[in-house]
């Protein structure tokens, strides 16, 4: 039975509509998309009405779970099918998820993390989600893609926001092109839009919303950091409250002690050296004590054995970049961020640090030091936040037991009880 997909799952954006044209027009397409624009429906719709017509389809993502967001979504399409279409279907929800109609076609869900499992299909189209956030993708497209689409001569559609510089940038030059901003999008208010620019400019930012909302390419970045903290010597005793350390051998290890001076962050002192050994780390990280040792996650279990031999037990820290970077630039904005002028290793990376073109929000160059900041300061974040609030909670209690405070409270305590007896002797 032929069906209007349209009846059942509304009309495309049209937005949408010049994803379709471009796709019936070229079978290489890229669509450079901001947020919200609609492009995961479109792909999920595209999905399924190629298994409708017995074709065979790769959704490839960077993770998996990427890949079960857009699996999910098909499967919701296929929910909304008239029910002698949709019992046709069968949904394999395991990795790799797949989706399976009667008249033979398949669409599977694979990611690119592991491109040797990239082979041996014969597609009629391949879709590639976030394709700026796949490593090699140029290697990905020629040597395991186009041989599958070789045969049956079939579609590559590319779709991503775009990460700077890189493979995707390039293909949006080779390939018919889509470009799709949010501010395209007329179910997005542009007010809602407006305030988002006006955010992220005032942090510095303006490159993040130029990327993610105008979908634009942005090659040049400029610094990593917009102002960088308070150079200044305070009183910060040993034992400090946390020490992050980077672990390295041909390239330096570095560690960094802070401790908490008020509701400020004070990077008090540093270590910073090559070609030492793990044993002779431990000994000269612990030679300064801190409450907290924080080290890399990606410290080897060889080093963390003979770490703790020595007497030197870190904690792992969290691998986001991104989200401690922004941690560090909160604390710069606040001013509760300063650095000794002895750790002159640490402002030196922070000075020459530069945006990732292909991922805006971390930084490329020397970040040993930098990194040790970031494993320390993401660990003191929350306990910062907690000692201010009990500072104030003092200061609140402390200023309550002043003088003229009590006098004030006894006096009006006594007025409200003078008050209640003379109503009570009324009566």
């Amino acid at each position: 039975m032929a069906i209007r997909l349209s009846d059942c799952w509304g009309d495309l954006t049209p937005l949408q509509q010049q994803f379709n044209i471009a796709c019936r027009e070229s079978d290489r397409v890229v669509l450079r998309c901001g947020r919200q624009v609609g492009k995961t429906e479109y792909l999920a719709r595209r999905t399924v009405a190629a298994v409708l017509q017995g074709k065979q389809v790769w959704y490839l993502t960077p993770t998996h779970q990427l890949g079960k967001v857009a699996f999910r979504r098909c499967v919701a399409l296929v929910r909304k099918l008239p029910a002698d279409v949709r019992r046709q279907f069968k949904a394999r929800r395991s990795a790799p998820h797949e989706l399976m109609h009667a008249s033979g076609g398949m669409a599977t869900w694979l990611t690119t993390g592991n491109p040797d499992s990239l082979q041996g299909a014969t597609l009629d189209e391949c879709i590639i989600d976030e394709a700026a956030t796949v490593r090699d993708l140029t290697q990905i497209i020629e040597q395991y893609v186009e041989p599958t689409l070789a045969v049956k001569r079939g579609r590559l559609v590319l779709a991503s926001t775009p990460k700077g510089e890189g493979d995707f940038a390039k293909y949006c030059r080779l390939w018919r092109e889509v470009h799709a901003p949010t501010t395209a999008n007329p179910l997005i208010d542009p007010a809602w839009v407006e305030a988002r620019r006006q955010e992220l400019e005032a942090q510095g930012r303006g490159y993040y919303f130029r990327q993610e909302y105008l979908a634009e390419i942005v090659d040049e970045l400029g610094v990593f950091w917009e102002r960088l903290p308070t150079i200044d010597t305070l009183d910060a005793q040993q034992p400090y409250d946390a020490c992050g350390i980077d672990w390295g051998v041909s390239s330096p290890y570095a560690a960094v002690y802070i401790g908490i001076v008020g509701d400020t962050l004070y990077v008090a002192d540093e270590l910073y050296r090559a070609g030492v050994a793990a044993e002779d780390q431990a000994r000269m990280i612990l030679t300064r004590k801190a409450r907290m040792y924080v080290a890399d996650p990606s410290t080897p279990d060889g080093v963390l054995t003979v770490w703790r031999e020595c007497g030197l037990v870190p904690k792992l820290a969290s691998r986001d970049r991104v989200g401690g970077w922004e941690m560090i630039r909160q604390l710069i904005a606040a001013d509760k961020l300063v650095i000794s002028p002895n750790c002159q290793h640490l402002l030196d990376e922070m000075t020459h640090a530069q945006h990732d073109p292909r991922r805006p929000d971390d930084l490329i160059g020397d970040d040993h030091a930098l990194d040790a900041l970031r494993y320390a300061v993401v660990e003191l974040y929350t306990l910062l936040g907690l000692r201010v609030r009990t500072l104030q909670r003092h200061a609140q209690q402390e200023s309550a037991l002043q003088p003229d405070s009590v006098m004030v409270a006894l006096a009006e305590r006594a007025r409200q009880n003078y008050i209640r007896a003379a109503t009570r002797k009324r009566r």
